[in-house]
């Protein structure tokens, strides 16, 4: 792993965190920008941007102003939740989107980027992406400002099963190899697994859709923990069209393969 891209995205996270995305007036060509934590509170000041947008655009007719709506990200991600109600105001937009990364692209982020349009997806040459699954925090009981370590999915699914197959057991202690054991009453392990299955699914099939790699790359990926990409192996990887405004280079692309492949060597595009 690439020292220097991980430390970037040390405060990374993805289904919890609190806001903010900026964006709370809309001066006509202003980019929208998403560069904080995505947040309930927040979200709703870029679907209120992404709107007077849209109206300006209509009513401008007859005047210099398009009908574009361009979106700049340098955030560590956030919310899932907030980040699908951006993604399902842009696919549901008559605008052109246009969305950009500047510094980084994480998480929940990375997800706006790479599948709200699926194309006109550019890049700063200094932007980093980096894409993972879901999870939850969670907090030490005595001491609720301290998280104790975030969820992982494939840890819960043992303990879940016994869950739906005995109703009777109401807690759970839940062994991630690295982190402290921490306990989940019945209902919230459920929820909890059951959720992120769903978020899953939904990264899987976007992401599918959206770039080179097949549901089985999706998967290994999600599998796989932080996955840190640089423009060129975006690029390679379907991720991105453009960067700097420019199509990439054979020689990026050729460069993006080579470091892509040699920290996913496994993944389809690699064979």
């Amino acid at each position: 792993m690439n020292k220097k891209l991980k430390a970037t995205f040390m405060s990374a996270i993805l289904a919890s965190g609190l806001s903010a995305c900026t964006g709370t007036s809309y001066t006509p060509g202003e980019p929208v920008k998403i560069d904080d934590e995505i947040g309930w509170t927040d979200t709703n000041r870029v679907l209120s941007h992404i709107d007077r947008a849209e109206r300006t655009g209509r009513n401008s007719a007859n005047s210099n102003i398009p009908n574009v709506i361009e979106i700049t990200i340098d955030s560590p991600g956030g919310r899932v939740q907030d980040g699908y109600r951006i993604i399902n105001r842009l696919q549901e937009s008559q605008a052109q989107v246009h969305l950009k990364c500047e510094g980084k692209a994480a998480s929940m982020a990375a997800i706006i980027l790479i599948t709200a349009t699926g194309r006109d997806r550019d890049a700063k040459d200094s932007c980093t992406i980096m894409i993972h699954q879901s999870y939850y925090e969670v907090r030490d009981p005595n001491n609720p400002r301290r998280n104790l370590t975030r969820t992982l999915y494939e840890a819960l699914l043992p303990q879940y099963q016994i869950a739906k197959e005995n109703p009777h057991v109401e807690k759970f202690v839940i062994n991630q190899t690295g982190d402290p054991p921490y306990e989940l009453s019945r209902h919230k392990l459920i929820n909890w697994v059951e959720q992120l299955a769903y978020d899953r699914r939904n990264f899987v099939d976007r992401l599918a859709a959206t770039t080179r790699l097949n549901t089985n790359d999706i998967e290994y990926l999600l599998s796989n923990g932080d996955n840190y990409f640089t423009v060129e192996e975006a690029a390679f990887a379907g991720m991105i069209d453009t960067i700097e405004g420019r199509t990439p280079s054979a020689s990026q692309i050729n460069q993006g393969r080579e470091d892509f492949c040699a920290q996913l060597p496994r993944l389809s595009v690699c064979g």
